[in-house]
């Protein structure tokens, strides 16, 4: 099945080239069935806005259906690094709580909230280092960053029992949200 362009870049005109690996990323990610329902619901692109504001952040959103990448940080980095950001982003996007459209996504917060709860159960290191591989602050909104980690490929599950991998990687499957049978997830699954 063929779905339209998900993304579109307004400040730095089209770049049909990241638009191709956002479109094969996405198909990656995500199952069929919540690739339609995702085709269905977003009736216009994410945007992707250019704005170097923030120093040392890569990409950013404001809580809308705006991808923000700081310029100097983004494009020094590779394709396949720069879908990672994009796909982090997006993943935040989707668990909107507030927006009609957004609010359309609820397994994207039932997932979100079961990983929670088994990492809360199952940490056996501070849950910056399951995420990223070192400690540092998340903030108060630390659990909206679990699913988007999965998309950095940092996932240390060193920093967690393996009966708490066992039960998450049970969550992503059973939740039909994403394409856990893919290399993709494999690779960050294992």
């Amino acid at each position: 099945m063929n779905y339209r362009d998900y993304i579109k870049e307004v400040t730095i005109d089209t770049n049909p080239e990241l638009q191709n690996f956002f479109n094969l990323a996405i198909k990656q990610v995500f199952s069929p069935q919540y690739l339609q329902k995702i085709d269905k619901i977003l009736k216009r692109s994410i945007l992707i806005k250019e704005k170097g504001e923030r120093p040392g952040i890569v990409a950013f959103n404001d809580g809308g259906s705006t991808i923000f990448v700081n310029p100097d940080e983004f494009y020094r980095r590779d394709k396949k690094q720069q879908i990672k950001y994009i796909l982090h982003e997006l993943i935040h996007i989707l668990q909107r709580k507030r927006g009609l459209i957004f609010r359309r996504f609820k397994e994207m917060k039932k997932v979100t909230n079961k990983l929670n709860v088994t990492l809360s159960k199952h940490l056996k290191k501070h849950l910056s280092v399951f995420l990223t591989g070192k400690k540092q602050e998340l903030g108060a909104g630390a659990k909206w960053e679990i699913l988007s980690y999965f998309m950095n490929d940092s996932i240390n599950w060193e920093a967690i029992t393996p009966e708490g991998k066992e039960a998450m990687i049970k969550i992503l499957r059973d939740s039909k949200v994403f394409n856990v049978d893919h290399p993709f997830w494999k690779k960050r699954l294992s």
